[in-house]
């Protein structure tokens, strides 16, 4: 095990129903006053920063549902993710895309602040090789590294990029989505198996857009390019992705939360 753990953990929440009264709601990522103060955000085929629900309104997904909530409290309860299937019904199996969501606590007496989330389509492999026929390639992510002061930035790329399966936490609370419909992997020891299953090598396409907050979490988005391992003259896939660690307080990370998602002609479909 290198120094960095990574450990993936996405939560998926009913909109009927919110577990947890006291967390906040992923559920409101899909309405028009529930993103406002965001740093970052994946919407759709797009990536923005500190962005309002209206400019992101040509990518935001509409009439959806969350299916399988699930999320989980930094140690010390300062900070708290979550993620869910979106459906476009009740009762329905057809998995249209994954929602991820990150915030923290800048008080006691202080609501919930919306750190940085995901609301991604997801991508059958037609879909997928529709638009990579296409030359469809993830729009650049701003280079806005804020957590660089970290000395796990430093290794991100070399430790997450070669390891990725041997970074995952043992949290029951893990989560990991993939690009596909029917790829949600709970547990960090089924999310840790996937990912040996995929066996890839993730290196950073362009730019990261990091931050840390409260509780010792550091969140992550940007774009990777994907090649079977030990292929390093293979064509890259490319994938964007919302990351999110947990920190021991001695340097190390954990992963606590996963979504890659491939790009798509149509979003939403």
């Amino acid at each position: 095990m290198k120094a960095l753990v990574v450990v993936l953990a996405l939560l998926v929440i009913p909109t009927v129903a919110h577990a947890d009264k006291n967390a906040p709601d992923i559920n409101k990522l899909l309405t028009s006053d529930g993103v406002a103060g965001a740093s970052a955000a994946l919407v759709g085929n797009g990536v923005y920063n500190g962005a309002t629900s209206t400019e992101m309104a040509a990518d935001y997904p509409a009439a959806l549902i969350t299916k399988n909530v699930l999320g989980g409290y930094s140690k010390d309860k300062k900070a708290y993710w979550a993620s869910a299937d979106l459906v476009p019904a009740a009762g329905t199996k057809t998995v249209v895309g994954h929602a991820s969501a990150l915030w923290e606590k800048p008080g006691k007496d202080v609501d919930w602040k919306l750190v940085a989330f995901a609301l991604t389509p997801t991508a059958t492999g037609k879909q997928q090789k529709a638009a990579n026929d296409k030359g469809m390639t993830p729009p650049k992510v701003k280079d806005a590294n804020n957590a660089n002061g970290e000395y796990f930035m430093t290794i991100f790329g070399g430790v997450f990029g070669e390891d990725a399966s041997g970074t995952v936490s043992a949290r029951k609370e893990v989560v990991l989505f993939g690009s596909a419909p029917n790829e949600r992997y709970a547990t960090g020891t089924k999310a840790s198996k996937q990912l040996e299953k995929w066996n890839l090598n993730f290196k950073v396409r362009d730019n990261i857009t990091s931050g840390t907050t409260k509780g010792r979490m550091l969140w992550i988005i940007t774009n990777l390019d994907a090649r079977p391992a030990g292929k390093e003259k293979a064509n890259p896939t490319p994938y964007r992705a919302f990351l999110i660690f947990e920190g021991d307080g001695g340097g190390s990370y954990s992963l606590v939360h996963g979504n890659f998602a491939a790009m798509v002609e149509t979003p939403w479909k």
